[in-house]
């Protein structure tokens, strides 16, 4: 396989075929690609992302022959690469999360000499992470948050400007870890332990928020603010369970802890507002023998 020299500077888009969005990108970068020559006349990739807001990107691949270009390739939120072999060019588009993460799907693309343009004619796709999986939850079954962390981040990175977003199904994996060793600890009467653990997932994964939380999701997220309030971090438990009730408005035990962590933070009339949801949800259940005295004390001051 050929080697390849890039170039890489800051330029408008191709002016014939103009970017949709164009108007609303922060960035737009340009990576030019030499391929070598075709019938003497000079083949080069121009591979263009254009960078809007949130991390969002488009790219385009357009091939040059000589004087004639040809757009042959668009994508949302990719990273790009272009290479050359004896049976043609090989466009690899790197895993993000319109596609399946954690892979690549690649084309190859074939030369007409008799139109002068390049033409799809076989793809595949490769498992980029299989193993790095088996790394990752190597590091988080052994608490080393660090190291998961950098080898999910290196997991992230794409070639020419890509980036992989996180799934629901890394979170759930970082979110399993950290449960399990904060539930432990604050079940063997450490709940300092079980806070600082929970703070550290905070931290760490705080930004994240899985598009469709299954229950089971939404219960370890629930225990981890129960312990961050626990442990005195009544600000941040307040914001992570205001999201967990938006997600799961019946997750009774939520309220409870959200009134809590409001009281907390002296706003007791916030508090008093999830209480009565508690109350009433409890009540709705038959479950009103397991309400805490507390909350009818914080009811009727």
């Amino acid at each position: 396989m050929l080697s390849l020299f890039f170039i890489l500077m800051q330029q408008p888009a191709l002016a014939d075929e103009p970017w949709p969005n164009a108007e609303r990108a922060s960035e737009v970068y340009t990576v030019v690609t030499d391929l070598g020559q075709i019938d003497g006349e000079p083949l080069r990739a121009t591979i263009q992302s254009v960078h809007m807001m949130a991390d969002y990107s488009e790219t385009r691949i357009a091939l040059s022959l000589g004087s004639n270009t040809q757009v042959v390739y668009e994508a949302i939120s990719a990273g790009i690469t272009v290479s050359r072999d004896p049976d043609g060019l090989i466009l690899t588009h790197w895993g993000n999360r319109y596609s399946n993460e954690g892979s690549a799907s690649h084309q190859r693309w074939k030369f007409d000499p008799g139109s002068k343009e390049f033409y799809p004619s076989v793809s595949w796709g490769t498992d980029l992470w299989s193993d790095r999986y088996a790394v990752l939850e190597q590091h988080l079954d052994r608490g080393e948050w660090t190291d998961a962390h950098a080898l999910f981040d290196a997991m992230g990175t794409s070639p020419n400007g890509g980036h992989s977003d996180h799934t629901d199904s890394m979170f759930e994996l970082f979110l399993t870890a950290y449960h399990l060793e904060a539930l432990s600890a604050f079940r063997g009467g450490h709940p300092v332990a079980a806070s600082d653990i929970a703070s550290k997932f905070r931290d760490h994964c705080g930004n994240w928020w899985p598009e469709q939380p299954t229950p089971q999701v939404l219960e370890r997220l629930n225990d981890l603010a129960f312990f961050l309030d626990e442990g005195g971090d009544h600000e941040r438990a307040e914001a992570w369970l205001t999201r967990v009730v938006e997600a799961a408005p019946d997750r009774t035990v939520a309220w409870l802890n959200l009134a809590d962590a409001e009281w907390a933070l002296d706003r007791p009339e916030k508090a008093r507002g999830h209480y009565e949801t508690y109350l009433g949800q409890m009540t709705r259940d038959n479950r009103q023998r397991r309400i805490p005295r507390r909350v009818r004390e914080r009811m009727n001051p």
